[in-house]
Formats: C-alpha cells, sequence, structure tokens
C-alpha cells in the first residue's frame, strides 16, 4: 500500500472514531435530558426498588457519556491506535448487554425471555 493511501485511511479511522464518540455523547446527553425531564419529576412517592432501578438508570446514562469522552480523548490524541476502536464498539456492545441483564433480573425475568 502507498504511503498516502495509508495516511488517509489512518485519517479515515480517526474521523470515524470522532463521529461514533460524538454520537455516544449525544445520545448520553439526550436521554438524560429525557431522564431529567420526565423521570426526576415523578420521584416523590416513588418506591425504594424504584428508586434504585432509577439510580441505576441514570449511572448507566453517565457510564456511557464518560465512554463516549473518553473515546473521543483518545481518538484526538496523538496515541490513538486503529485497535482501540474494536476495543470501543467492545465496551458498546459490553454495556448494552450488562444494562440488559440488570434490568431483566431486577425484573425478575430470565436472561432467556
Amino acid at each position: 500500500m502507498r504511503p498516502e493511501t495509508a495516511r488517509l485511511i489512518a485519517e479515515a479511522e480517526v474521523k470515524a472514531e470522532r463521529i461514533v464518540a460524538a454520537v455516544r455523547i449525544f445520545v448520553a446527553l439526550a436521554l438524560g435530558l429525557v431522564f431529567v425531564l420526565q423521570v426526576l419529576p415523578n420521584l416523590a412517592g416513588a418506591s425504594d426498588l424504584l428508586r434504585s432501578r432509577i439510580l441505576f438508570a441514570a449511572l448507566s446514562l453517565v457510564a456511557y457519556l464518560l465512554l463516549g469522552i473518553v473515546s473521543l480523548r483518545l481518538a484526538n490524541s496523538p496515541g490513538y491506535r486503529p485497535w482501540m476502536s474494536w476495543l470501543f464498539a467492545a465496551m458498546d456492545v459490553g454495556f448494552i448487554l450488562f444494562t440488559l441483564d440488570r434490568n431483566l433480573s431486577g425484573a425478575h425475568l430470565a436472561a432467556n425471555y
């Protein structure tokens, strides 16, 4: 592969990771806004179980926001490597699977439901 081609591919990989990181941040902020506007005002009188689920949801949103921020910072750093996009994609999948598992088990449903 010619050096110009390799450089263009590397630049495209970094740009793609920046876009994906921005999407992660946007999704976390948008869901957080809905959460603040719709869930928190109705928190009064909620049961302890519901409060624990709301806390888990809030922590999940913060964790996903932090994942987006970390991936964006790394994509903008000179130490970024192409394998890092695979790591962040695996973290996305792991994050979703963990959140689904916790929500299903909290509702006393089996994972194969």
